[in-house]
């Protein structure tokens, strides 16, 4: 593997500089050519060997085994073994789509929603309070307001904190509303939450819809937000939700210390936990001054 990393850099005749080593990075094109040679490894080259090991023995190999894949085909069996379980479970995967549209989820956000719709009024209206700082200045000076109704990355991320989703612990850095890089579930090793997951799952509950004209105008207006998809509306934060709940419940500690064992919940106890959460964290938060 480390070697299909450094063989897949591509340099031009003219870049100068130090070769590629297992400490460099690579690009999304070079990530794309290494895709192809792991395929192409696992799927031809290993398969020969061990077809000429057969040989050697004396094994008689049939045509159907001796039969190697096409580099195409090799890479399209990459795809579907080992990719396409893991697209599947980003916070933009098709898993969480489905579960976000069941009626079971639907109906879940509906009992709950008006202390949703209270949270969410709250975060978007200290959005828009605290749009008068520098950081939603235009070149003019002139005052850049966030529209009415939406809350941006960094509110977002707030939310998520004073709501117990992210630890305290990592809350020092910044949150940023550019970039729309997709995790695929966070860091495993805990039921932890960071700011990486946080403006992933904000980013990946993006609609690629434009129907909020007010939305739409109030973006056109302000030279500091170039897209929508900068900005959150209600519906978007409920799949935000969604979305952390799966992230932080989804591998859930059972039994007492000494005979821990994980548990995988289903996607709608996940969201189903998470929306309890963020309800009951609104009634202490509301009651801050």
């Amino acid at each position: 593997i480390l070697r299909i990393f450094v063989d897949s850099h591509i340099r031009s005749g003219k870049s100068k500089g130090a070769r590629p080593s297992i400490h460099s990075e690579i690009h999304r094109h070079e990530f794309f050519v290494a895709l192809i040679k792991i395929a192409i490894y696992k799927n031809i080259t290993l398969k020969r060997k061990e077809i000429s090991k057969l040989r050697k023995k004396g094994h008689q190999v049939t045509l159907s085994i001796a039969k190697l894949p096409s580099a195409s085909k090799a890479l399209e069996m990459i795809y579907h073994d080992f990719l396409s379980p893991v697209l599947e479970n980003m916070p933009a995967g098709s898993k969480m789509r489905t579960a976000v549209g069941s009626d079971n989820v639907m109906i879940l956000f509906y009992d709950y929603l008006t202390q949703l719709s209270a949270v969410f009024a709250q975060f978007a209206e200290e959005s828009d309070e605290e749009g008068i700082n520098e950081e939603y200045l235009n070149d003019s000076g002139e005052l850049s307001m966030i529209p009415d109704g939406s809350m941006n990355c960094q509110h977002f991320g707030k939310f998520a904190a004073d709501t117990g989703f992210v630890d305290s612990n990592i809350l020092g850095r910044r949150f940023s509303a550019h970039g729309r890089k997709h995790s695929i579930m966070g860091n495993r090793a805990s039921s932890s939450v960071t700011q990486k997951d946080v403006r992933q799952i904000f980013s990946a509950s993006q609609h690629d819809s434009d129907d909020n004209e007010v939305e739409q105008k109030k973006v056109a207006d302000d030279e500091n937000l170039d897209h929508h998809h900068e900005l959150m509306i209600f519906s978007e934060f409920l799949e935000a939700v969604a979305r952390l709940g799966v992230l932080k419940y989804q591998t859930h500690a059972k039994g007492k210390d000494a005979e821990k064992q994980e548990e995988v919940l289903s996607h709608y106890e996940c969201i189903k936990l998470a929306v309890k959460q963020v309800c009951s964290a609104s009634q202490s938060i509301s009651s801050i001054p």
